[in-house]
């Protein structure tokens, strides 16, 4: 494997310090080839007074950099600090790691040894498992169906083999624990930070496959991300979800599957938000429409939830429910 590799691994850290703390830890048990360089730099984005004072503390005796940022930019405007850090340094590789992930002592060296065998390759992820359940695959390969408004994941290691074989041009990866070549993301720009967070690595992966890079697996090496119920999630995840599906969607979705893509995103966010009402969860369906709302204008950047969806959307959700209604008990 070429030698001489700097690569800079970005942690953001946003009132989980405990986590971010263990998860830095992963990062420094991890065996570094001779010829690699390493360098980890923990970006809090707006923390709590406590939680930023604790990070201080659990990270005081330990060999890495930390930055604050006044307020929270969400997944891409914090990576992209790290980012533009790493081509002021100019840095080989950037390595965004999930703080709530914890790496493997073999997954930096098979990341790059993907990197090194596949100078087009833009972007690797090891194959992610469920913490709770590590037995249980995260993620290992997926491509977008456009004519669905979705993705297929690889269900299996094997099944994300074939994908990458069948689709090489097709495949992105999820932002986990995803190594970037910095070559590629001067080609392409850094993560889109309208987005705030969710569907950034969509985002990512179509621009980098339409300028010709590769996104691949390191099959060989696995990472544990802490993967909390849907019931768990906060109304601002399913915001950010439908809004940003709107502007992914809207982006980049081929000539041939534009049909009414707007409406079909529309219907979509009212099926969840149905969903998420008969599970009681009134809240974050409210921010299912108000995300499909703010998505459908082109609006970007910190979620808004500070309000209600409007009448008109709250009204034809109900009535859509007479459409929706047999699937949903079919819907986890």
């Amino acid at each position: 494997m070429k030698t001489d590799h700097n690569v800079l691994v970005s942690i953001l850290n946003w009132n989980t310090s405990e986590m971010t703390g263990e998860c830095v830890e992963s990062v420094m048990k991890m065996r570094v080839d001779p010829g690699v360089s390493l360098t980890i730099l923990v970006i809090d984005n707006g923390s709590a007074a406590p939680d930023w004072e604790n990070l201080q503390r659990r990270l005081a005796r330990l060999n890495v950099e930390l930055i604050r940022n006044d307020t929270n930019r969400g997944f891409a405007g914090g990576h992209n600090v790290a980012i533009k850090l790493a081509h002021e340094r100019q840095m080989d590789f950037i390595w965004l790691v999930n703080s709530d992930s914890l790496l493997e002592a073999n997954t930096l060296t098979e990341v790059l040894k993907v990197m090194a065998a596949d100078p087009q390759c833009g972007a690797v992820s090891p194959v992610v498992r469920i913490l709770e359940n590590q037995e249980e695959i995260d993620f290992c390969g997926t491509y977008h169906d456009w004519e669905n408004l979705t993705f297929v994941r690889a269900k299996t290691v094997a099944e994300g083999r074939q994908m990458e074989s069948d689709r090489p041009m097709d495949m992105w990866l999820t932002g986990t624990v995803v190594l970037f070549r910095m070559a590629a993301l001067r080609d392409i720009g850094e993560l889109n930070a309208h987005l705030f967070a969710y569907y950034e690595d969509d985002d990512i992966g179509i621009r980098l496959a339409r300028k010709g890079w590769r996104n691949r697996m390191a099959f060989e090496t696995s990472a544990l991300h802490a993967t909390p119920p849907a019931k768990q999630r906060p109304p601002h995840y399913f915001y950010l979800m439908h809004r940003n599906a709107f502007l992914f969607f809207v982006a980049h979705t081929p000539a041939a599957y534009r049909a009414r893509l707007r409406w079909r995103l529309m219907d979509k966010a009212m099926f969840t938000a149905n969903r998420l009402r008969r599970k009681g969860l009134a809240s974050s369906a409210d921010a299912c429409l108000l995300g499909a709302l703010d998505g459908w204008r082109g609006q970007g950047g910190v979620p808004a939830l500070d309000r209600r969806p409007p009448l008109l959307m709250q009204v034809a959700r109900k009535l859509l429910l007479l459409k929706h209604a047999r699937w949903l008990d079919k819907v986890a």
